[in-house]
């Protein structure tokens, strides 16, 4: 299907283990593992998901091209680090943002099948944002995923705290997400199912990923009760497990 608007297409997270984050996301959050890819500065793979967006793991690799993964676990631990939409036209958009006064960084438009850009997290929206513009292979849909390959979690996106004009901006506007209130912010949907609920920062507070939400299908018995808010790793970011019947975002 050919993309007629920007997306939300996954939420990345920068781990020590792309297999641990795989079998944690597999039973934390009803995931299944994904196609493993390699990149001159890191290995990767996209956790699939019964529906909604898919979550990304990074893991640095020996002798990077760029350290900025190796950088970035050694400063914050491992968690969550960047969300990815993938947009028809890409040159367009970093058009928009320029014309908005903000200038994304690491632009590369030289590869004809992943054209990428990025807002650094000094911009104030929670996170750091990459546009692509994918070709070729990178083109189609991920594969369908349901539970009888054992998923039974839907990743439905993310909490964050930044800078509500910003995000606005970026979010509401450049990236043509549907904007609502709801309780103490405005959360932005996508058509791909994926939604970015963003919250004032607190006073002395740095913008940040509170949350990565899922929705639990089906919950084993045999691991007790669904506890719904738990660690996501070390730092101060946590999953947010809903129950099957529950929605989100919810608001007005």
């Amino acid at each position: 299907m050919a993309l007629t608007g920007p997306d939300l297409d996954h939420l990345a997270i920068g781990v020590r283990s792309i297999d641990e984050a795989v079998r944690l996301a597999a039973r934390g959050a009803g995931g299944g593992p994904g196609q493993v890819f390699v990149e001159p500065s890191w290995r990767g793979v996209q956790v699939a998901f019964a529906a909604g967006i898919r979550l990304e793991a990074l893991e640095p690799i020996h002798d990077p091209r760029d350290d900025f993964l190796t950088r970035f676990i050694e400063h914050s631990g491992e968690g969550p680090h960047h969300a990815t939409f993938k947009v028809p036209d890409i040159a367009a958009r970093l058009d928009r943002l320029r014309g908005l006064g903000i200038e994304p960084v690491k632009v590369d438009l030289s590869d004809p099948n992943w054209k990428e850009a990025f807002l650094h997290p000094r911009l104030g929206l929670g996170t750091v944002v990459q546009l692509a513009q994918p070709s070729g292979q990178w083109s189609g849909d991920p594969p369908r995923t349901d539970e009888a390959e054992g998923v039974s979690g839907e990743f439905l996106g993310a909490e964050l705290h930044g800078d509500l004009e910003q995000a606005a901006r970026v979010f509401g506007g450049v990236l043509e997400g549907a904007a609502r209130e709801v309780d103490g912010g405005v959360a932005y949907s996508w058509p791909g199912g994926g939604s970015l609920v963003v919250r004032p920062v607190e006073e002395g507070a740095k913008p940040r990923v509170e949350r990565f939400v899922f929705r639990v299908r089906r919950w084993p018995s045999d691991r007790g009760p669904l506890t719904r808010e738990a660690p996501l790793y070390a730092g101060p970011a946590t999953l947010l497990r809903l129950h099957a019947d529950e929605d989100w975002p919810v608001g007005r």
